[in-house]
């Protein structure tokens, strides 16, 4: 009983510190696209997480982490983690398709257009290619896109396209919450991050409100749910998360966001 509740107060410091530095204002975090037809319906992401973590469902090559739960409360929390989700071959796939399209640097909110994003290199540093889920895709592409429609059962119009990421020394992506970015349509029910690369040091995806990071692997796939189970037209503040800054090597990525 006392852990849980230090826990809590725990959650609630954190959020205000974040809130006073002005990474986001708690009060932007409401309803959001009230307009749009939805993917989920009230309770649904606790049924979506329970499924892709079952071990029924689970592919005997990936080995499964529930890195946070918290179903104890009306608007709950997942963040898992999938080992070997990806294959050698579909990641020199997907790296070989950002490489052609070319890297330019990573664009973040525009306060003046929700669909046009800026350059800031203060909040972030990195560089991105986008590979479109929708057609011509490769083999590997298809291959992969084909294991995330089936992981999170929801089809790939609902997909934004596959954002490859670049970090180099230096470079990293400070606190920001994926719902309020430059989402094509709807609300960002979901984000992954598929780990392209090692990183000799640094390059963790830190999510302080859990108090938890997930180091870079190649083929290790995080996700996590970006809007409340009661309500998922509603952020969920608790899922604020950051790209550390790597210190040594090159770390690659995939930011994988899926719409409502």
């Amino acid at each position: 009983m006392l852990a849980r509740l230090w826990e809590r107060l725990t959650r609630v410091i954190i959020l205000t510190t974040i809130a006073l530095q002005g990474i986001f204002n708690p009060s932007n975090l409401t309803t959001i696209a009230r307009g749009q037809p939805a993917v989920w319906r009230r309770g649904d992401l606790d049924v979506a997480f329970r499924r892709v973590t079952s071990p029924r469902y689970v592919d005997g090559a990936t080995e499964l982490t529930v890195l946070h739960r918290d179903v104890t409360e009306e608007n709950s929390s997942w963040l898992v983690q999938f080992d070997h989700f990806a294959s050698a071959w579909e990641i020199a796939g997907i790296l070989a398709n950002g490489d052609e399209q070319g890297f330019s640097s990573s664009l973040v909110k525009s306060s003046a257009n929700r669909y046009r994003g800026v350059v800031d290199p203060i909040a972030r540093t990195s560089s991105q290619s986008l590979v479109s889920v929708a057609n011509n895709l490769t083999a590997a592409v298809e291959s992969l896109v084909r294991k995330l429609e089936r992981l999170v059962g929801i089809d790939r119009e609902h997909f934004e396209s596959l954002g490859v990421l670049r970090y180099q020394p230096g470079e990293y992506y400070k606190l920001h919450h994926d719902v309020g970015a430059r989402a094509m349509r709807g609300v960002r029910l979901l984000s992954g991050m598929l780990y392209l690369s090692n990183v000799a040091q640094g390059g963790a995806t830190g999510f302080p409100v859990l108090g938890t990071s997930v180091q870079p692997r190649p083929g290790r796939l995080v996700l996590w749910a970006n809007t409340l189970s009661a309500a998922p037209r509603q952020r969920h503040m608790w899922m604020i998360h950051e790209a550390l800054t790597v210190r040594e090597g090159t770390k690659y990525g995939v930011n994988v966001w899926i719409n409502s």
